[in-house]
């Protein structure tokens, strides 16, 4: 069965599941001059679905690109106890290197790597999150553009029996049209299933309000939130950013 084959039937999958959860795709553009990272939030409750995406530049700016963040749709709907859970930066860059992660771990991440770091030792004080009973996984992917780096994915997953936590670590070797996805869940559930296998193969075709158009058709009409697709360019090391939210920005 061609590669093909296997992403357009992981694609659909992807449509019929009602609630994947959070998830991205890491992926190479079909000539092969550029990258993306694809990520989206979904809900279930009024506090998940309070949000959107928003983007700007980091302050002060001592990195070359933007962020993404979340942020509440209507602030006044926040829930003290779920906020260091939905609001979050989602991408963050520094000089060729570029983080997408669920959860705070992204700045843990870049903040580690830009100096250094192996993608799992900046994790390393990390786990799944505290959210019981759902112990929802943190997934994290990198595109690292800088000499002997690589497109690579970590997944911490509570044990399925215990509190410990399982530390998966998933080099990609991305081909060009196609690119890997990890979503939070398997389904939907009460508590919800933890996605625990790896990384499948998903399509990356056209360009970058092409891909956000995909995939925010592939999600669930009634449970998804919002989506923001970047590329991002071998040379110079930039990005593009389009997003699409489900509420409008406030303010």
């Amino acid at each position: 069965m061609s590669n093909e084959h296997i992403a357009q039937e992981n694609l659909r999958a992807l449509a019929s599941n009602p609630y994947p959860g959070r998830g991205f795709v890491l992926g190479l553009s079909e000539d092969g001059e550029s990258f993306f990272q694809v990520y989206w939030i979904m809900g279930r409750s009024e506090s998940s679905r309070n949000r959107v995406f928003e983007c700007g530049m980091e302050q002060p700016l001592s990195f070359s690109g933007p962020r993404v963040s979340t942020r509440a749709a209507d602030p006044s709907k926040v829930q003290e106890k779920d906020r260091h859970l939905i609001i979050y930066d989602a991408m963050l860059e520094a000089p060729g290197l570029f983080v997408v992660s669920n959860g705070a771990q992204t700045n843990a991440v870049r903040d580690a790597m830009k100096d250094g770091a192996f993608l799992m030792d900046s994790l390393k004080d990390w786990q799944y999150e505290p959210d019981a009973p759902n112990h929802t996984p943190r997934i994290t992917g990198v595109i690292d553009l800088r000499p002997g780096g690589e497109a690579e994915i970590a997944v911490l997953l509570k044990t399925p029996d215990g509190d410990g936590c399982v530390r998966m670590r998933y080099p990609l070797g991305l081909q060009p049209g196609f690119g890997y996805c990890v979503t939070t869940y398997e389904t939907d559930g009460n508590p919800l299933p933890s996605f625990r296998k790896p990384p499948y193969i998903m399509p990356i075709r056209g360009l970058v309000h092409d891909i956000l158009d995909t995939y925010w058709s592939a999600l669930d009409k009634v449970n998804r939130v919002a989506i923001v697709v970047k590329q991002i360019w071998r040379e110079p090391k930039s990005s593009t950013i389009a997003i699409e939210n489900k509420h409008r920005l406030p303010g």
